[in-house]
């Protein structure tokens, strides 16, 4: 099963190589970082000395066994169907 991941991440650069390098060691694929400005609501000159965050997108490689289960399922349905 591949599940996509969209996390957060501290707008520190620090903390965002720590995360990545988290993610790389369980094999995920980095489809991309982001990084947002927080929303300014008030005063629209204060979003120049906002900070903001990284937002991190990755495909992780899961093994679940709901889903193994669910592909067992789906192969004894597959060898009771016949084709005619």
């Amino acid at each position: 099963m591949i599940d996509h991941l969209v996390e957060t991440c501290a707008d520190d650069l620090g903390a965002l190589k720590t995360r990545l390098d988290e993610l790389a060691e369980q094999n995920a694929d980095i489809i991309t970082v982001l990084w947002q400005s927080n929303r300014v609501e008030t005063d629209q000159s204060a979003a120049f000395d906002a900070r903001g965050s990284f937002v991190i997108i990755a495909r992780l490689d899961i093994e679940s066994p709901l889903r193994a289960h669910e592909s067992e399922a789906a192969a004894e349905l597959a060898g009771q169907v016949r084709v005619l």
